[in-house]
C-alpha cells in the first residue's frame, strides 16, 4: 500500500487492522504527516514514509516488532531493508558481534537490537526512526511502551480462570472455519494452545492438522 499525503510521502509492508470504514491510505497519511499518533498503528506492519520538505526517511515498526527491518551503516553507505543479509552486504564491514553471538547461542536469541554484525541493527518494536536523505541516523525513539498493572486482589485460581477464558475466546475465533494446522514444539507455549483447542467443547479436532517438529523420528 502506497500513500501520498500533502508534506510526506508513504509506504506500508505489512497488514494493517482499522476500524470498519476507515480509508488506509488517510490513516496512514495521518500518521506520516504527524496528525495521528504511531500508537494507533496496529497489525504486522512496517511504515516507510519521506517528508517532502527535507527529504528525511521515517521508520515506524509495530508494537511488536513482527516485521524485521534492519538498519546498517558503514562510512558513507547506509541501508534500510527487511533482508538482514541484503543490508549487511551494502552497509557492513561484516564483523562479528561476539557478546551478541554469545547471548544468542545461550538463550537462543539476541538481545536488545543487535545481529550478527556490530554494524547491523535490527529496529525494534514500536519505535519511529528518522534518517537523513543520505542514510545516517538522526533519531530514534519508542513510541508506546509496555504497560504492567496486575489485578493483585484477584485469587490465582481465578487469574488462571481469567486467562483461560482470554485464550480461548482468541483461539475459538480463529479456529471457527477451515483446516487448521497446529505446529507442536513440544513446549509450553504449544502445549498450552494444543490443549485449548481440544477441550470439550472447542472446535471440531477433525479439523486441526497436528505436526511436531525439532525431533526425530
Amino acid at each position: 500500500l502506497r500513500v501520498d499525503a500533502l508534506k510526506a510521502q508513504a509506504g506500508l509492508v505489512g497488514e494493517l487492522a482499522l476500524p470498519a470504514g476507515t480509508d488506509p491510505a488517510v490513516w496512514l497519511g495521518e500518521i506520516a504527516t504527524g496528525r495521528k499518533p504511531a500508537r494507533s498503528l496496529n497489525g504486522h506492519l512496517l511504515l516507510l514514509g519521506c517528508c517532502r520538505a527535507d527529504g528525511r526517511w521515517h521508520v515506524w515498526t509495530d508494537r511488536f516488532g513482527t516485521v524485521h527491518a534492519y538498519f546498517g551503516s558503514v562510512g558513507s553507505r547506509a541501508a534500510l531493508g527487511t533482508s538482514f543479509a541484503s543490508v549487511a552486504s551494502v552497509a557492513s564491514r561484516r564483523r562479528l558481534d561476539w557478546p551478541a553471538l554469545s547471548a544468542f547461542f545461550a538463550c537462543g536469541f539476541f538481545p536488545a537490537d543487535r545481529t550478527f554484525f556490530d554494524d547491523v541493527r535490527v529496529i525494534r518494536p514500536a519505535s519511529h526512526l528518522v534518517l537523513e536523505s543520505s542514510g545516517q541516523l538522526v533519531s530514534e525513539e519508542r513510541y508506546w511502551e509496555w504497560g504492567h498493572a496486575p489485578n493483585r486482589a484477584r485469587s490465582y485460581d481465578d487469574t488462571v480462570a481469567e486467562f483461560a477464558d482470554t485464550l480461548h475466546g482468541v483461539l475459538d475465533d480463529e479456529a471457527v472455519s477451515g483446516r487448521i494446522a497446529v505446529p507442536i514444539s513440544g513446549g509450553l507455549d504449544s502445549r498450552t494452545t494444543f490443549a485449548a483447542l481440544t477441550r470439550t467443547g472447542a472446535s471440531d479436532r477433525e479439523r486441526l492438522w497436528c505436526y511436531s517438529y525439532g525431533y526425530s523420528e
